[in-house]
């Protein structure tokens, strides 16, 4: 209904008369039109109370302040008599900055059009504040108008104008649209023929290369400025995300070889986004040809080869894929002690034990070579006199830096050297790396043994692992320091356990491929098995560091000694058979570590009680489990309520006390919205459900919180609320599931399907994700408004 109302009120900007709105002021009834011309001229206590009362009406009073500035430009005397231009002013179209901001606060995307007309040619100032207006994206109808809005602010980019011209230009990135992308580009090609401002050429490149429009303009635009503007053209690289058939097509090779910093940090962050999407899309086999090409191209960079190897081995699960790279890695890796040496060991062993062979020579290799350097270094009496050196370096390091200007105060000084120490210094850096990847390797062995059934020998090695660990943490100072962070570095090395354990073994669906669906079910009870034997390994060894699995043994008292911040390698295994399907067991691993964690005193190992009682939470909403659940969600939100009351009331006692208070706010949030979906979903307490979802909102404004609380609204029936907030969001794949439940609740089926199919594509990588998420969908009373409809149940049906 409003949005009805305010598209019959802007007709009247560009044609037909409407009758006044009326609206009340005082004991006064006065119309729109006599609000406004308050507003403008009034005595300042009238003129608020009409201010009052016109952002109380909303979009319809935009209109009645339109035309007092039309009729002020027309006649700036304000009495309708022809212009009279003073001589002290230059510019003769010089409006009421207050009119104009109230007028843009109101004004629907619907009068873009007439407010162009109107504030275009008006002084700069205002030229400013509709330039901001046409780059807001909260306006209400935007997405009804983006085009033309795009059109406008291509205008802004176009004139002589520089600093309206560079705000133009970056708010087009919010503009997907293809005039934005075709205009951008047409302006990118002119600026480059002129010779134009750097600075604007620059934020039009940027926002060029954010708009997924910009396809079918890249190739030509890269080439153009290739050939005239070579310094422009690394800004464009980010538009190849979008393209990369173009990219493995060999479109941009020369630039993987340019040591341009500029070009470089380019080019590396395109391949890092590149290989996301393609990781998450699981295509793996597209990876591996990505960094097969590069490799070919720019042959004296190992990286390439190891890359290619390692999506090959442990994604791909292929290793006849990876067989040129790892031949390249043994031919080329000059030092054997190197990373790449090491890894290149590795990722032989596991493409050994995917085609049913023994991987323990290439491990035992990869343990030799980790040998040399570590053995070197250790006897060099590195980690003995490790922060002798490190004072040394910071002091020398820091004396010249306090000469520059300005100077360093005494508190960054502390927090540098804080910093320093927590690393080593150089030396450190060197000794703690070759540590780590000591154990990771150890840990993967210790892994490998397990499997092949050889416990005493997997021992032998989580032994060997510790002694390593003790021994980098020999010289740490706690107290300086904090925890170091050794032991999970090397569980998350490229190549380390968890590498081998949640990619190579537990593997993906592109696996399938070439891979029958039971030897995937049997390198995922592998994985299981792995998994289990690396917590239990690791807790048996270090029982101060890992919280055991169920019914093993009670954890390791504190009392007395010093607490340590407890790995999440238990954690991990939950979630990891929360995704194999093994719920019940995940659950139960949960609710063991929320009762061992449940008196700790340590932030981190507080925080991870936290994260527990979430993923517990989760686990039992998806099983129904409404009592379980519901508790754990109690427990998680009065643990956020206490820091974040205790933040807001000690800020002294937090390094940033913003920067902490915005995350509890955060997760306290995230608890109320989990709380949402068990009242609707599970126990179907729309009210209670509501009011922690207005909780989510109050908490924290994002867009995920708006369109979940449009859905409350529409479940309400309040459709048109639910609309309004909306069109303060743009579309992304987190927001669609819940786009997909208002439309379907607010009776718009086409618009339902469309968002419930974006998120079936975008958000479930996998088939077996995309069936839980249809099986969800099924029993979504959302949905209700769908079901019959056989496109729906076409979404819907299992594959």
């Amino acid at each position: 209904m409003r949005a009805i109302v305010v598209a019959i009120v802007f007709g009247g900007v560009f044609g037909g008369a409407v009758p006044a709105p009326r609206a009340q002021s005082g004991a006064t009834e006065r119309t729109v039109e006599e609000l406004a011309r308050a507003f403008a001229g009034g005595v300042p206590d009238d003129r608020k109370s009409a201010e009052a009362a016109l952002r109380a009406l909303g979009a319809p009073a935009a209109l009645p302040l339109l035309r007092l500035l039309e009729k002020r430009l027309e006649s700036p005397s304000g009495n309708g008599a022809a212009p009279h231009v003073d001589p002290h002013i230059v510019d003769p179209h010089i409006v009421d900055p207050r009119i104009v901001d109230l007028a843009l606060e109101l004004a629907p995307a619907s009068a873009g059009q007439r407010l162009v007309e109107l504030l275009g040619p008006c002084e700069e100032a205002t030229r400013g504040r509709l330039v901001a207006w046409l780059a807001r994206r909260d306006v209400e109808g935007v997405r009804d108008f983006e085009t033309p809005r795009a059109a406008a602010l291509l205008e802004f980019v176009r004139r002589d104008d520089a600093e309206h011209a560079l705000v133009a230009a970056r708010a087009l990135a919010k503009y997907d649209v293809d005039v934005a992308a075709k205009g951008l580009a047409a302006e990118i090609a002119r600026l480059v023929d002129a010779g134009g401002h750097r600075d604007l050429l620059l934020a039009c490149a940027r926002s060029f290369a954010e708009l997924r429009a910009s396809g079918p303009y890249v190739d030509a635009l890269f080439s153009r400025c290739e050939r005239d503007a070579p310094w422009l053209a690394p800004s464009l690289l980010p538009a190849f995300r979008r393209l990369p058939e173009r990219v493995l097509e060999g479109r941009i090779d020369r630039l993987s070889r340019s040591r341009a910093p500029a070009v470089h940090g380019a080019f590396e962050q395109l391949v890092v986004d590149l290989d996301r999407d393609l990781f998450a899309a699981q295509e793996h086999v597209r990876r591996v040809a990505l960094f097969e090409r590069f490799r070919d191209f720019d042959p004296g960079n190992l990286e390439w080869a190891v890359r290619a190897a390692h999506a090959a081995v442990m994604d791909a699960g292929d290793g006849r894929r990876s067989a040129r790279a790892l031949e390249e890695l043994e031919y080329r890796a000059s030092d054997h002690a190197s990373d790449v040496a090491i890894e290149s060991s590795l990722l032989h062993g596991v493409a050994s034990y995917l085609r049913g062979e023994s991987p323990m020579s290439f491990v035992r290799e990869a343990l030799a070579r980790s040998d040399s350097s570590w053995s070197e270094e250790a006897s060099s009496g590195v980690s003995g006199s490790l922060f002798g050196a490190a004072e040394v370096e910071f002091q020398y390091q820091n004396t010249w830096r306090r000469q520059l200007e300005p100077a360093l105060g005494e508190d960054e000084v502390v927090l540098r050297h804080r910093r320093f120490v927590r690393e080593g210094g150089i030396a450190g850096r060197v000794f703690r790396a070759r540590g780590r990847r000591r154990v990771s390797v150890l840990l993967v062995g210790a892994i490998f043994y397990v499997l092949e059934g050889n416990d005493p020998e997997a021992a032998r090695w989580f032994r060997d692992a510790r002694d390593v660990v003790q021994t980098l943490e020999s010289d740490w100072d706690f107290a300086v320091a904090g925890e170091p962070g050794d032991l999970e570095a090397a569980l998350t090395m490229r190549c380390g356990p968890y590498d081998l354990l949640e990619r190579a073994l537990e593997g993906n669906e592109s696996m399938k491929l070439h891979m029958d669906a039971s030897a995937l079910e049997a390198h995922r009870q592998a994985a299981r098995r792995g998994y289990r034997a690396l917590v239990e390994g690791l807790w048996s060894v270090m029982p101060e560091r890992v919280l055991p699995l169920p019914g093993t043994a009670p954890v390791a008292s504190l009392v007395g000694a010093r607490e340590r911040a407890y790995l999440d390698v238990t954690g991990a295994y939950a979630r990891f058979l929360h995704r194999l399907g093994d719920e019940a067991e995940a659950s139960k691993i949960l609710e063991s570590l929320i009762e061992d964690l449940d008196h700790a005193g340590l932030w981190s190992n507080r925080r991870a009680w936290a994260g527990y009682l979430f993923d517990h939470a989760g686990i039992e909403i998806d099983r129904r489990n409404a009592a379980s659940a519901k508790a754990s969600l109690q427990k998680y939100l009065e643990h956020y309520e206490e820091s974040l009351r205790d933040v807001r009331q000690a800020p002294e006692r937090y390094v940033d006390a913003r920067a902490a208070e915005s995350f509890f706010a955060s997760r306290l949030a995230t608890g109320h919205i989990s709380m949402a979906v068990l009242h609707n979903v599970v126990l179907g307490q729309l009210d209670v459900a509501r009011e922690h979802c207005r909780k989510a909102y109050a908490l924290e404004d994002n867009p995920f919180n708006r369109v979940l609380y449009s859905c409350y609204l529409a479940r309400d029936k309040k459709y048109e609320e639910a609309a309004a907030l909306l069109e303060t969001v743009d579309p992304s794949p987190p927001l669609y599931y819940n786009m997909a439940c208002t439309y379907a609740l607010s009776g718009k089926k086409n618009d339902a399907l469309e968002y419930l199919a974006l998120d079936l594509t975008w958000n479930h990588a996998t088939e077996k994700a995309r069936n839980r998420q249809r099986e969800w969908a099924s029993k979504d009373h959302d949905f209700e408004s769908l079901r019959g409809d056989a496109r729906f149940e076409e979404l819907i049906r299992p594959r």
